[in-house]
């Protein structure tokens, strides 16, 4: 995101999300690519 010039925010935002929905997803991702 640093390389478009906008915040974690905003970004959600575009894609009609939260950024708490954002990191809840990325924590369950994180929890399947574990070995």
């Amino acid at each position: 995101m640093k390389n478009f010039d906008i915040s974690l925010q905003q970004a959600c935002e575009g894609l009609e999300t939260s950024v708490e929905k954002y990191e809840e997803a990325k924590q369950q991702i994180h929890k399947i690519s574990l070995p």
